[in-house]
Order: structure tokens, then sequence, then C-alpha cells
């Protein structure tokens, strides 16, 4: 479990990151998002010990960073696939990195393996493609075999069939009970793969989640709806103040003629406990949710760069 505890970075007259709280649950996938210049990447540096914070601080499983004997073992980071000199083959990179963390030698191989690398093992680094360095990177987070993991957009420049890797394997990692944060700009991956997500913006918490909770709580939630009185079932909605519009831009039917509508304000079954009630039948319910992308920008709306604007945090769902 990694918990963030009132954690601040001052970089001179720049706040990066402003009391920040939160929790990322073992054996969970938690999402990590926010506009750029949000403090993500600051924030993961600091949970790590690469940068010292102003205030507050970060645990994981009780421990901060720099206090563990073993790190490596606990903690697996990707944070800057930059960092590896472009001279070194990847098996060198992973052997020294083993070496200095008096791990066995064979994971070397065994994360290669893992991430499909063991095919250009005696490749220099400087070689590789982006999404071959990402998979680097990822396997020097495994090589521990940590219990906690922290990704800094593990799936930039991998192709479609590489995202479903990572997919795959984040959750097979939280399944085992392990912790993994991890940040992300694809929205649309994030809804797929994270149980739970932490969104900030300007250095400070705005919403911390279950994906499904907060993708509810978007306003931009509608019911379609149709029947063959259509335009008495719009009657009673708006009367009960929901808001009501053909769906597609068709025009409703007459008093017996079927049609759709989109209903917005209403849950589907508070809609079909009213139809039930007025005796109108329903041919179609179906709720229209907000993607994870639409709320994202709904409540990140304005907040890019360092400068906090005050914002109301959305918690709740299961920790």
């Amino acid at each position: 479990m990694i918990e963030v505890s009132g954690l601040r970075k001052d970089y001179g007259g720049t706040r990066a990151v402003d009391d920040l709280s939160f929790t990322a649950p073992s054996g969970k996938v938690t999402g990590f998002l926010g506009p750029n210049g949000a403090g993500k990447s600051t924030t993961m540096r600091m949970v790590v010990g690469l940068d010292r914070p102003t205030r507050g601080g970060a645990a994981i499983d009780g421990v901060r960073y720099r206090d563990m004997a073993a790190p490596l073992r606990t903690v697996g980071a990707l944070l800057d696939t930059g960092a590896v000199p472009r001279g070194m083959t990847a098996a060198a990179h992973l052997r020294w990195v083993a070496a200095a963390a008096r791990l066995p030698d064979r994971r070397v191989d065994e994360v290669l393996g893992t991430v499909g690398l063991s095919d250009v093992a005696g490749k220099r680094v400087g070689a590789f493609s982006l999404g071959m360095r990402q998979r680097l990177g990822i396997a020097t987070a495994l090589l521990g075999d940590p219990g906690t993991l922290l990704l800094d957009e593990p799936v930039n420049g991998l192709d479609p069939e590489g995202v479903r890797w990572v997919r795959t394997l984040m959750r097979s990692l939280a399944a085992e009970g392990r912790t993994v944060l991890v940040s992300s700009h694809l929205m649309g991956e994030m809804a797929e793969t994270a149980d739970r997500v932490v969104v900030i913006g300007r250095g400070r918490l705005i919403a911390d989640t279950t994906v499904a909770d907060l993708v509810r709580r978007g306003s931009g939630g509608r019911v379609r709806v149709g029947g063959p009185r259509a335009e008495s079932l719009a009657a009673v909605l708006r009367d009960h103040g929901y808001g009501v519009e053909a769906a597609d831009g068709a025009a409703a039917g007459g008093q017996d003629g079927t049609a759709s509508l989109v209903v917005t304000g209403a849950e589907a079954a508070d809609i079909g406990e009213l139809a039930a009630r007025y005796g109108l039948a329903l041919h179609e319910l179906t709720p229209e949710r907000p993607s994870l992308e639409d709320v994202f920008m709904e409540i990140t709306g304005g907040s890019a760069g360092h400068v906090f604007a005050p914002a109301a945090a959305v918690t709740g769902g299961e920790r």
C-alpha cells in the first residue's frame, strides 16, 4: 500500500505539489491522472525518494523509501526511460542493477522474457525504439519482484498490442496482491485497467475514488428511453424536473406514436418507476454514462499548471 500524506513540494516560488494526500491500496490498479504539469511525476519521485518533500511524506507498507533495507525488492519504479546509458545493452543494464541491489542474476533473463525483450538482450539501448525502452523500463521495475509498482506513462510509445500487454500485466500484478500506481494520459485505457483513480490538478487532489463511482458522478449521465406514448412520458418526466429531448434530433411521436427520448438528471430506475406508476409502456431504457475522459475533462478544466485554484475534492467508493 502507498500512503501519501500532506505532501508538498516547492521549487523556488512554484508549488508543484500542495498538501496532497491519497492511498493506493494493495491488490488494486490505481490510475494517477491529471493534466500536464499537475504534479504527478513530482509526486512519484517523492514517493521513491528521488525528490525530498518540502513538507509531508509518503510511505510504502508503512515504511519510507529511504528507510528500506532492500528497496528494489519492495518497490519497482518506471519514471524515466531515458536514464539508461545508450551504449549499454539491455542485459548489461539489468545485470548492473541486479548486482547493485544484490539480486540473483537469473532475474535478468526472467524479466527480459516477461517483457518480450529476450531476442534483443544483447542490443544497445541507443538503438531501441521508444516502445522497446518502455519495456526495458518495466523490466527494470520488475527486477526485484517487488510488491509495489510505480509506473509513469508505461504505455507511451507502445503499439496497440503493447498497450494491451501492459494492461494485462498490470491487472495480473494487482491480482497477485501487489500495489500498482500508474499514470497515463490515455483515459480509455485507464477506464479498462484501473480499479481506482486519483486525479490531481495544480498539485492538489481533485478526486480519489473508484472508476465506476467517478463516472457515475459525471454531469453528463443520460438515459435513452422509448415507448409507444413518448409524448405523455415526456410530459411526466418534465413534471418531475427531469430534462427531456428527442433522441438524435428526431421529433417525438404523437400521443400513441412510438419515439425515443433522451432524459437527463434521472437514473434508469427512476424513469422505470414513473412509467409504471402512470401506466406507460417502455420499449427502451438504456443508461448512457459519460466516459472517463468526459468526466476527467469536466473536473480538471482550467487546472493545468502549478498554481492552485481551489476546487472541491471528490472522494468515495471502495478503498
